[in-house]
């Protein structure tokens, strides 16, 4: 207690012998880099955190977007194998008649590098690539085709080197059933080259410690801007953000690897169960905060060098201009950037108080260039929400379509009817419906094929997209060669003459149609019901009169209009 009051009482002695410039240089010193030291060590920690947020943010949109654009890319490819594995001519395991499907898939999508057709024990049966199948290869050595073969049903590889072309690829292969039949007869199989694959997708380098990659379900990389880490096999599957991605999350984290911090966002795919990973090195991704805080230091250095020798100056001046000052920089300190001190003369007070000023103005430029980047980050996280929400609104419109005709596909057009028949009934009006059949058109498929088939579908499409003149009207295909017209607030006989008009334009159009019995071109049997909704009438009864009336406008001969009839 004695050492402490003899230590109190020699500091008060010190300070009390201290000339009033050195009191002035000192208190002018502590005024000045007090202030500005408590404001940057204030601002450099959430500034930081802020940063690594944006980072983390950032990385996990990137994530959810490639994840988005995979899941899109091999669900397509999913359901383009599924339709045509039940296509007649891959059915027909006619190397012959299969060719022609497997050159339009090859020249539909660009990425992929060869579509096969295999039979049961994974010999090639026919192939498209400029090539002749090649029976030495068995597919049985892929695991891929074993997995298929056990579980029959849709299979995604590892990636690999194909056998013909060499090249880096990940393949999806769909089996191949006859109907009533329990074995599969062949299976379908695509190669998608990994080089076209990561342009189309988006996987790409992070800075230059990181990279957005893809793992699949057991944890390996198949897509990374690196092709030698793919082709070695590199298992991520026991790093925290791909154990997390993998058991169906998004999000972002902060994890150590070799070292080093890294900032990881992550994203699972939904239909293949695969995930998405973008990393980057944390020290490379706060740069810029490491910078500003070296700028910092400077500064500080530079104003506390500047406050000795500016205090040393001021040894006779007044003590009011010096409180003056002191009350400057106490508001300085509370963030009041915008206060400056009047300067009268070149004395040492008048210089003291210039230079506060100049301080005042560097810490409030850094204070806007603060205030620009975050106004910058907000952009960006504002510009990626709309690429976001847009993404989400052309695949929203995607599903609503028939892949092939661009109208309305089975599911957009039973959703459209039930919400006409609630409005019918909710208004009492009646609600009709034109159900359109092309006549014979497996003939016309068969002499033509199935290209050609396509183009007439499309035809019949568009004829019916003109007929639907108001916005509440909507055209859709019904499936197969079957397309429906839904005219709500329209009764039988408004329907009829419009289906009339839709007949004869099909006719009119003259589409040479050699394998009809019916007439030398395209033609068309339509079906008619209109229905006034009840509480008592579910909206199916609807469809079920239309596909009734159409049914007998086939029996009566084709390529006419027939009404519902009367039941009760």
């Amino acid at each position: 207690m004695r050492r402490k009051n003899e230590e109190e009482f020699f500091l008060t002695r010190l300070w009390r012998n201290l000339s009033l410039r050195q009191k002035l240089g000192i208190a002018f010193v502590i005024m000045t880099t007090l202030p500005l030291l408590t404001t940057t060590l204030i601002t450099w920690r959430p500034y930081e955190e802020a940063m690594t947020l944006a980072v983390e943010e950032r990385n996990q949109e990137q994530a959810e977007q490639i994840a988005s654009e995979i899941d899109w890319t091999f669900a397509e490819k999913i359901r383009m194998l599924n339709l045509l594995a039940n296509n007649e001519e891959i059915l027909s395991m006619n190397p012959a008649r299969q060719q022609p499907v497997l050159r339009y898939i090859v020249e539909q999508y660009p990425d992929v590098q060869l579509a096969v057709v295999a039979d049961r024990n994974g010999r090639q049966v026919a192939r498209w690539d400029g090539k002749k199948p090649d029976t030495t290869i068995d597919y049985n050595e892929r695991p891929y085709f074993q997995v298929l073969k056990q579980s029959g049903k849709t299979a995604i590889s590892e990636v690999l080197r194909a056998y013909s072309t060499r090249k880096l690829g990940i393949v999806i292969a769909e089996p191949i059933y006859r109907e009533n039949e329990s074995e599969m007869s062949g299976v379908l199989i695509i190669n998608l080259e990994l080089e076209k694959l990561i342009q189309r997708i988006g996987a790409k380098r992070s800075g230059q410690s990181g990279a957005a990659y893809v793992i699949n379900q057991q944890g390996k990389v198949i897509i990374h801007p690196e092709l030698g880490l793919i082709e070695n096999g590199m298992d991520e599957s026991s790093v925290a953000p791909v154990r997390t991605a993998l058991l169906g999350e998004s999000g972002w984290l902060e994890y150590e690897r070799d070292g080093k911090l890294r900032l990881v966002g992550y994203s699972p795919v939904a239909r293949t169960k695969m995930g998405v990973i973008v990393e980057q090195a944390k020290e490379e991704a706060m740069r810029s905060v490491d910078e500003i805080k070296r700028r910092s230091l400077i500064v500080l250095v530079l104003a506390t060098t500047l406050a000795v020798a500016l205090g040393l100056a001021i040894a006779g001046a007044l003590s009011k201009p010096i409180v003056n000052i002191a009350e400057a920089v106490k508001r300085l300190g509370t963030g009041d950037w915008g206060i400056r001190l009047r300067t009268k003369g070149q004395d040492e007070i008048n210089q003291l108080a210039h230079a506060f000023n100049s301080l005042a103005e560097q810490l409030a430029r850094r204070d806007a260039e603060i205030g620009r980047a975050r106004e910058s980050l907000e952009r960006q996280v504002e510009e990626r929400t709309r690429a976001l929400q847009s993404a989400n609104e052309e695949l929203r419109l995607v599903s609503q379509l028939d892949g092939l005709t661009g109208i309305a596909n089975r599911r957009s057009f039973d959703a459209a009817l039930q919400r006409e028949w609630k409005r019918g009934l909710r208004d009492q009006t009646s609600v009709a419906l034109i159900m359109l059949d092309a006549d014979q058109f497996k003939s016309y498929n068969d002499t033509y094929g199935h290209l050609a088939g396509d183009e007439c579908l499309k035809f019949i499409a568009a004829e019916l997209k003109t007929a639907a003149k108001r916005a509440s009207d909507l055209a859709g295909r019904f499936g197969g060669e079957e397309f429906v017209l839904l005219l709500p607030e329209c009764d039988l006989q408004g329907a009829a003459q419009i289906a009339e008009q839709m007949r004869h334009a099909i006719e009119a159009a003259n589409l040479p149609h050699a394998g009809s019995s019916v007439a030398s071109c395209v033609t068309v049997s339509l079906g008619v019901a209109a229905v006034l909704p009840t509480l008592s009438l579910e909206a199916d009864i609807l469809v079920a009169a239309a596909d009734r009336a159409m049914y007998r406008a086939k029996q009566a001969g084709r390529n006419r209009v027939c009404l519902q009839e009367n039941e009760s």
